[in-house]
Formats: structure tokens, sequence, C-alpha cells
């Protein structure tokens, strides 16, 4: 069974979309880059879609998760913020 070129471009740009809207995401909740390098790396996601958007999302870390507990001095436990 062949796929018609018609099908096959419209599964590769949606394949490109749900990487860059995955990389975006993952970048602007990232705590460790500065906004600067959040915004280039966001245009160069949207501007080379499949290499950088991979990138992005192999080389990302997870976001901090909040626990809502506090230990002593008040700060979130397990939360990745730095400590005093």
């Amino acid at each position: 069974m062949i796929i018609p070129p018609i099908y096959l471009k419209v599964l590769l740009v949606l394949i490109a979309l749900v990487l860059n809207i995955l990389a975006t995401l993952k970048l602007s909740r990232s705590i460790k880059l500065p906004t600067n390098v959040k915004n280039n790396n966001i245009i160069l996601t949207w501007l080379i879609p499949y290499v950088w958007a991979c990138l992005v999302l192999s080389f990302s870390d997870k976001p901090p998760k909040k626990t809502g507990k506090f230990d002593s001095s008040n700060r979130y436990m397990d939360s990745g913020y730095p400590g005093p």
C-alpha cells in the first residue's frame, strides 16, 4: 500500500507542529535558562522545526515539582529551588 504524497506532507507538518508546541512549552517552563536564551531557542524551534525541537526536548530538564509541604524554613521541599 502506497501512501499518497499529500497525506505524507500533512503528516510531516502535523509532526512538526506537535514537536514545536511541546518544545515551546518545555522552554517556557524552564527555570534554569535566562529569558533571552529562552526566546532565542523558541525562535530557532519555529525556524528549524524538526531538528531544534528534538534537541530541546532531548536536552531539557524536567521542571521542579512542588509538593506543597514546607520544611522548617518555609521553603518547598523537593522543589528544586536553591536553599539559603
